[in-house]
Order: C-alpha cells, then structure tokens, then sequence
C-alpha cells in the first residue's frame, strides 16, 4: 500500500439503511460450495511461497522470493511466479510491460464472458514490496491481496460466467500506483473496455485482535458497486464486519481505475488496527491471522462470482401496518432478476410468516401478473405478532432471494429464515405522549447535555417521534441523539443549519418528506431524522429515555427549552393469545449466537417487579433490558447490542428483588 497517499483519505462511516425497494445480490448454494475449497491451508502455502517463508517452483526450478521491491531480481521472479499460476489455471495469460521511472510488469490473467465478453469485473492487488534494502516478504502488504487473486483465479477458471473475469497483479504501486494508472489509462484511452466494477485487495491478512473488522473505500460513483460488494460480504462470510470508508484520494491501485470514471472499491484491513510491520523486513507469514485472510478470500471471491453471474433480485413491498384489524391480510410484492425467477409450481415464491413464536408457516399467491405477487396472511385475534418474510429463486435453481435479505433454502425457495422478519401487530393502537419535566437546562460550549424521560406505560412501540425546541446561535455546532431503554443511540440531526438560530417546535418523523439535512433554521415542522427511528419500533415503551445535545464549538451557547416523545402504541402488553401463563418462565435469547440484535421472551405468573439486566463474563452490568412493574402476561425483549464487543454474556431475571435465573448468551459481529 502507498502509506503516503492513504495518510489523507477523509472517510465517513455510512449507516446503510434497509427500504422498502430493495436489490440485493441473492444467495447462491453453488457460490457458498465454490469458495469453501479455499482453505486455511492453501492460502496458507501461497502466502509463505511469496512471502518467501518457503521455497517454491518458478521456471521449473526451486526458488525462494526474498523481495518484490521493484528493482530487486526476486520481484521479476515473483511476476514470473503469479504468470505460471496464471497460465496453469488455463487463463489468456500475458504480460503488460510499462515505464515509469524504470520498468515495470503487470500480471493479466482473463477468462471470456459467455454471453458478455465485452464486459468485465476485475480482481486485482500488487504484488510489489516494501522495504527497499534487506528481505522484503511483505506477507501482508501485498502478498495477502494477491495470493487472494490467485486464488480466485484458481478456483474461477474452470467455471463459465456471463462476463469476463480480470485476474490482475500490478507492480510499482508503493512508487506510486505506475502499474495500475499505466492499466487503466490503456483500458479507457486505446481499448475502451467496459470495466463494470473493480474489487482491489491491498493488506487482508491482518488482524491483531479478531475483531474481523475491514474498511471498503469508495468514492461518490462507486457505492452502488460497494453496497454490492458488502452485501455478499454479509451473506457469504457474516463474521466480516465491514465498514464504507469515503476516500477523496484512493491510496492504492483503485485510485487509477476512479481517476478514470469506472467502479472500483479497496477492501483492506481495518485502519483502526494497523499492521505493526508495514513496510519492514518482519511483514512476515508468522503474522498473518490465517482465519481472518482465509475469510477475506471466500468474500471477495464471492462477490466477483455474483457479478460474474449476475445473481441479482430485486423486491419491492410496502410492509403491513399494526392495527385492530383481525381478517386476512394481503401482502403484495414485486419480484424481478436479470435471471428468470420461478413464477408457477413447487418453487414459486412464497411468503412465510408466523403468529408469535410459533412455527413457521407458508403461503403461495394467490395472484401472479408478470413480477407483481399477492399472498394471503390468515386473519388473526387480538394480541397477536404476525412476522413474515418473502422468497423466491431463479428458474435454474441456482440462487435465492429472501425479503428482508438473508434467507436462504433452494428448492424450494427460502426454508431457511432470515434473520429479520417484517413484523405486524394485530391490536389496539393509540397514540402516547410523555415530555420532559425537567427543562429547561443549559448548552454550554463544547460540553454536552443531557435530558431524560421515564415513561412507566405499558405497550410496544409501532411508530415514534421525538418534538423538541432548542434556542441556540449557531445551530450548526449543534448534534443530537436519541438513547433508547435498550441502549440504541439515533442520530437526529448533527451539524445542520450553519450560522442559524434555534431548533423551534421541529419534530423528527421517519414518515416526513424533507430530511432534517436539507432544511433550513429554525427548523420548524417535520423532517426525517439522520438515522431511522425504526430501530425502536416494537420495542418496550418502558424505560429511560435519553436526549443527548452536543455542543461542538466554543462562542456560541444556548437552552433545551422542551422535547417530548410521541408514540403510536399497542396497548396490548405483550400478551400472546388470551390465555395467562401459569409459571415465570425466562426463554433463551433467539437467534443464539446473534449479531447485533436478539430477542428475549419472559412470562409472568402475576404482577412482579422486573429486572432483567445483561452482564459481561466479568460480571460488569452493561445492559438493563426490564426494569419495571409488570403485569402478569408473555413478553418479547428486543436487544440491540450494537456498542458491544462480540463475546459471552449472561442476561439475569429478578422478580420483586429476588434472583430468579441467569442465561448465557454469544454475540458475534
């Protein structure tokens, strides 16, 4: 990697948000079975080959890599290396010799598209090294990206995919991106080529302290591609945790590709857990984190596949609404590929849903007009959940969609659910307010404020708004957040308004049609938060409710003068049917493990005093998911743990003060 250049980037984490329209890449069984041949051992072997951690075979004869810095000798032995692999795997195999300061040689391996060879993906690396004197194995920087490429060749090549496939090892990026910019100029100034995305690996094989975390950088024309490219990250390696970094300047071989208009993304280690032997003669295999570049390689090659073979669905479905209505309800939705989707017979889509925590349950439709479908949900009583979700799979058998994404299960489509489901409420809805009584308070410069809300009634959330009035002079030092009962902190507006005055009677509403980023001070009315509230929706009202205002500046202060929270409730207390349980009952979390999100259901014989609080393995207290007085009934706790690091933890029950029992949990991001 070109330190030099990345020490500039500007990035943004983006919160990517789930709508109602939704295109994902579909899951693919064939896929999953493609990229599982890459092993722990096989990169293992690749990556000590041209680390120079072991002797390999280059022109028939034993050698040992010991540098790919650009003008030591075992850097043209390393090209000569990726170009035998290359040709091994039955690639059109070549060369691409280029001069900067000095020469310098690009790898290319491509395999012809079948219906699209004018067409292509590209999967790259360098392959050159730091430092310049002494051993250079730079194991991680970059032999961890491209023995990723050469793996994905390996396993590609004797497959047929729509597009064509670019295996590419570039040279001289540590001088300065020359291999990569001398590519992408021929590619748009003489070939023309039709570059549809380009995935760069640079540094993949790092991380001190498993948290699995990487970066994709990308720039404003290229996150479309990199929703693409994590959305099979998510679906294929799930214990992934990547982040979208937004880069004015790329810093790796990318950036010639974005200087030149096409897609492109890097996926690199987490910037936040640097590689302590960049650029050193200890960039050795030693360090390598073997599971983390193993899981790396089966998510890049995965996303490549799924471009290759276009295995996209797109769904489109306006969820059904809470209420009293208790008749069957119709859920349409619209279903459309680039590959043909099943519409009739044993595999046609099909809407799943179950009445609470009971089984799953399907149904086909009853309607099918080109992409359009209508199912049936059967009526239910009052106090019932209804959770559904969608599936449908392509003519072929090869691939499924599920909605919300995740589901997976091939003929027929989506048995296995995903993780959320789309949730109803079949109950009285009515509408709560509670506000503050403890205003007004201070905003002082470069300090914070905070305001609290105790709401003791009863219900679960189906829609929440937050109404606040804030006089301040410079609206633009000003952030505020929503912290929830169970700890999910919302961003409602940060650092708008510039130089005007006061947020006054503004009320943040998922449902309005300006975002609060595009109005303008005092901000009166309705506007759509920075984050979604829906994250609170059929969540407990009860609990502690947080209004966190940051004041980020000096010279300008001011007052929160009120806020309120206005909810839409069921009033039905989270008891399931009409019958009252006989027995407290505190159920495991589902699903266990979980990322980032469970649920926790609990009965209650009688009315008690509840507390349910969540521990780590040290016994520190780090969530208090119930504490209140309850009546007798069934409950559902929804815990969103995102602020927690992955590991064991145990969730406890008291009832009137009193230990009741204690379960394990396992959180794994």
């Amino acid at each position: 990697m070109n330190h030099k250049v990345i020490r500039f980037t500007i990035s943004i984490i983006l919160l990517l948000l789930v709508q109602n329209a939704y295109s994902q890449l579909a899951y693919s069984p064939l896929v999953d079975s493609v990229i599982n041949l890459s092993t722990a051992e096989t990169m293992s072997l690749l990556n000590r080959e041209i680390s120079g951690d072991t002797s390999t075979l280059i022109g028939g004869s034993s050698y040992t890599i010991t540098s790919r810095y650009y003008n030591n000798p075992s850097n043209d032995k390393a090209a000569q290396f990726i170009y035998e692999k290359f040709l091994s795997f039955g690639l059109d195999t070549r060369y691409m010799n280029f001069r900067p300061a000095t020469n310098g040689i690009n790898v290319i391996g491509k395999k012809p598209g079948s219906k699209y060879p004018g067409r292509q993906y590209i999967i790259c690396a360098h392959f050159d090294d730091m430092p310049s004197s002494g051993p250079a194995p730079g194991a991680d920087d970059n032999g961890s990206g491209t023995c990723t490429v050469i793996e994905a060749a390996r396993l590609l090549s004797p497959l047929t995919f729509d597009y064509t496939l670019v295996f590419i090892a570039f040279d001289q990026e540590e001088l300065g991106l020359y291999g990569s910019k001398a590519y992408a100029d021929t590619a748009y100034y003489m070939n023309h080529d039709t570059i549809l995305g380009v995935i760069n690996l640079d540094m993949i094989a790092w991380d001190s302290n498993n948290d699995y975390k990487l970066d994709i950088h990308v720039n404003n024309n290229s996150m479309s591609f990199a929703d693409d490219v994590i959305s099979a990250y998510n679906i294929y390696q799930p214990v992934l945790v990547p982040s979208i970094l937004f880069s004015m300047s790329g810093g790796s071989d990318h950036q010639s590709f974005w200087n030149r208009g096409y897609k492109a993304i890097l996926a690199i280690e987490s910037t936040s857990d640097f590689n302590a032997y960049y650029h050193t003669s200890n960039d050795k295999f030693m360090y390598v984190n073997v599971p983390f570049f193993t899981s790396m390689t089966k998510a890049a090659i995965a996303a490549l596949m799924s471009f290759a073979w276009d295995f996209r669905i797109n769904f489109s479905h306006e969820p059904l609404v809470s209420g009293n209505d208790t008749t069957e309800r119709e859920a349409s939705v619209t279903i459309n590929s680039p590959q043909p989707i099943v519409k009739t017979g044993a595999n046609a889509p099909r809407l799943y849903y179950k009445i609470n925590e009971g089984p799953l349950n399907f149904v086909n439709a009853f309607y099918n007009n080109l992409d359009t479908f209508k199912f049936t949900i059967p009526g239910q009583t009052l106090g019932t959940t209804v959770s559904y979700y969608f599936a449908a799979e392509d003519s072929l058998g090869r691939f499924v969609g599920t909605l919300p994404a995740g589901g997976k299960g091939i003929s027929p489509p989506g048995e296995i659910s995903p993780s959320s489901f789309y949730t109803y409420m079949v109950a009285e809805i009515d509408t709560f307010t509670v506000c503050s009584t403890s205003l007004p308070k201070p905003i002082l410069d470069n300090q914070t404020t905070y305001d609290t809300i105790q709401v003791y009634e009863p219900g679960f959330i189906v829609d929440l708004n937050v109404n606040l009035t804030i006089y301040h002079t410079w609206d633009g030092d000003l952030s505020m957040y929503l912290i929830g009962p169970n700890q999910a902190e919302i961003d409602l507006s940060s650092n708008n308004g510039g130089s005007g005055d006061n947020y006054y009677n503004t009320t943040f509403d998922d449902q309005a049609s300006i975002p609060i980023t595009s109005g303008s001070p005092p901000f009166t009315g309705s506007y759509r938060p920075e984050q979604s509230l829906a994250v609170f929706t059929y969540q407990p009202l009860i609990g502690d409710w947080i209004l966190k205002v940051n004041d980020n500046a000096v010279g300008d202060t001011g007052q929160l003068s009120s806020w309120c929270l206005i909810f839409q409730r069921s009033i039905v207390t989270g008891i399931s049917g009409n019958e009252q349980p006989v027995q407290f009952e505190l159920s495991q979390n589902y699903p266990n493990p979980f990322n980032s999100s469970t649920k926790i259901n609990f009965n209650l014989a009688g009315k008690s005093n509840v507390k349910i609080v969540m521990y780590d393995v040290l016994g520190r207290e780090v969530l208090t998911l119930v504490d209140s007085r309850l009546e007798g009934g069934k409950y559902d706790i929804y815990v969103k743990a995102n602020n927690l690091a992955s590991g064991v933890y145990f969730y406890s029950m008291y009832l009137d003060g009193r230990l009741f029992t204690t379960r394990k949990m396992v959180m794994i991001k």
